[in-house]
């Protein structure tokens, strides 16, 4: 099987996630793509509105704030970069900045893949990128589907006081969050700090997305039934929800 994976340029999460894959797959992963553009001019510029009329970065407490950025700055571990990671373990990779042109899908046709993988990627793909492998295109998002597509989950879940987080391997189709799911895994939530249960939630991932690679390969698996949940879209915190975050408690580091 000959796996490409898309990720982002996040040395405290990603490797969390791929471990387990490198582990059991790194001779089928014949190259990894990284975003830089998380958090890009472009996505800010688009939602300045809602940033002015939130009172960002001042609707976050201070203290909360400088813990967030100061972690940001200090890096530990021996990598300091997804790239480092990817070529200590062996891994051809790259970075990338954009995937819907011509001359980067035939890039991609040229590798005669089986799988993609994002892992988790912060880019949008038209249909003629998800079409190129044979298996198909899989996202993993970090929350639980359908519960909470969009982003951030881990704020939610402690903005709304649930008692269990989650990640979700579904399709990528071109509904935001809305393939089917392959693989999805539920964790309980034991900690008030958004950065501890991010870090509970990509680990557990991890695990689930080589599970779930498994029964891809072996042509085993079956589409998770998700009728019946509860739905709902959610992605910026709005001052009034960072008030709620730190009413019950919550905090980001």
């Amino acid at each position: 099987m000959r796996i490409v994976v898309f990720t982002v340029e996040n040395i405290e999460f990603v490797p969390l996630v791929l471990d387990p894959l490198l582990d059991r797959y790194a001779s089928d992963v014949v190259r990894v793509f990284i975003s830089r553009s998380l958090l890009s001019w472009a996505f800010l510029r688009k939602r300045l509105r809602f940033f002015v009329r939130n009172r960002y970065p001042f609707c976050i407490r201070p203290g909360d704030l400088f813990r967030y950025c100061r972690s940001k700055v200090i890096r530990r571990g021996s990598h300091r970069t997804v790239l480092d990671y990817l070529e200590h373990r062996g891994v051809q990779a790259e970075y990338i900045e954009e995937i819907r042109t011509q001359a980067i899908r035939q890039r991609l046709r040229d590798l005669r893949p089986d799988l993609f993988l994002f892992l988790p990627f912060d880019k949008i793909a038209g249909a003629e990128f998800l079409s190129i492998p044979a298996l198909g295109t899989f996202n993993l998002h970090m929350g639980k589907l359908p519960e909470h597509r969009g982003g951030l989950s881990a704020f939610w879940v402690l903005r709304f006081g649930d008692k269990e987080a989650g990640a979700t391997l579904h399709r990528a189709v071109l509904k935001l969050d809305g393939g089917e799911i392959v693989g999805e895994v539920r964790l309980p939530v034991e900690t008030r700090s958004m950065k501890k249960l991010m870090t509970q939630t990509f680990r557990a991932a991890g695990q689930m997305v080589a599970d779930s690679i498994d029964r891809l390969e072996a042509g085993t698996w079956t589409a998770i039934d998700s009728r019946g949940r509860p739905e709902g879209y959610y992605l910026l915190p709005s001052r009034d929800d960072f008030r709620e975050f730190y009413r019950r408690g919550c905090r980001l580091i």
